[in-house]
């Protein structure tokens, strides 16, 4: 953290702080950045100094914005792109080759979320297992390769025992 710290004020035009003054600051940086973990900091910082107008003081927020940036590019980037079987034909979109589809849903009893899997439509599953994939437009995949919906009333109805219990009483 503290080369972080010294490396925007070099850029700034400023020489690097010294021990004890780094010291004072460095909670406060600590603070702002706590969001961001440490394996993207430095990814962060890049793209945040990048742009940077250094004739201005370099606001340390500007580094939370950056690895927002950074985390909303790569989901737009693995949405996108296909994922590749070894041979080089594009794996099944909904289960990515596993055979099963993790679709995260919404339980009301338990106030909740669970990732039952639900079998594919593709080869990758048995074929005594094949279903259609229910998987709505509006959904889209998270960090965790789980379906989610985009608002939890279009989630699937649960299937635990005491929301099933609840349907039929």
């Amino acid at each position: 953290m503290t080369q972080i710290i010294n490396h925007c004020r070099v850029l700034s035009g400023w020489t690097p702080y010294g021990e004890v003054e780094l010291a004072s600051i460095l909670p406060t940086w600590m603070d702002a950045l706590q969001t961001i973990p440490d394996h993207l900091l430095k990814a962060s910082m890049d793209k945040a100094t990048a742009d940077h107008d250094w004739s201005q003081p370099f606001p340390i927020k500007a580094m939370v914005t950056a690895y927002q940036q950074l985390i909303a590019e790569d989901r737009a980037k693995r949405q996108s792109t296909p994922h590749y079987r070894a041979d080089g034909t594009v794996a099944c979109r909904w289960c990515l080759d596993t055979g099963y589809v993790p679709v995260a849903t919404y339980c009301p009893t338990g106030n909740e979320w669970y990732t039952p899997v639900y079998p594919c439509e593709c080869a990758a599953t048995p074929i005594s297992q094949r279903a259609p994939v229910n998987i709505r437009a509006d959904w889209e995949r998270n960090d965790r390769g789980q379906w989610i919906p985009s608002d939890s009333s279009t989630s699937p109805r649960c299937q635990c025992g005491f929301c099933k219990q609840r349907r039929h009483h």
